[in-house]
């Protein structure tokens, strides 16, 4: 039987140092909005429609507001982290 069945090891954060970039990135495009502009940057590198002659103008201002998100998710698991250790 797996050790952290017969444990009673409280976890409440979501994410560790392994898989919390590539599960933060799906959980932040998980978001209608981002997806949305995600949308928008693809299509603006496409000459023949884009008004921005094939530049993703759209595309510095979806990043800026998923590295932000990035950093409050990293922070507030940080401290679920910390909760947990004290907990345990």
């Amino acid at each position: 039987m797996p050790r952290d069945l017969l444990s009673n090891v409280v976890r409440t954060a979501k994410y560790n140092v392994v898989n919390f970039l590539p599960l933060n990135i799906i959980n932040q495009f998980k978001k209608l909005a981002n997806c949305y502009f995600l949308m928008i940057t693809i299509m603006q590198t496409i000459p023949s429609i884009s008004i921005s002659q094939g530049k993703p103008v759209q595309g510095a201002p979806l990043t800026g507001v998923v590295i932000v998100s990035i950093l409050k998710d990293a922070f507030e698991d940080f401290k679920r982290h910390q909760s947990d250790k004290g907990e345990n």
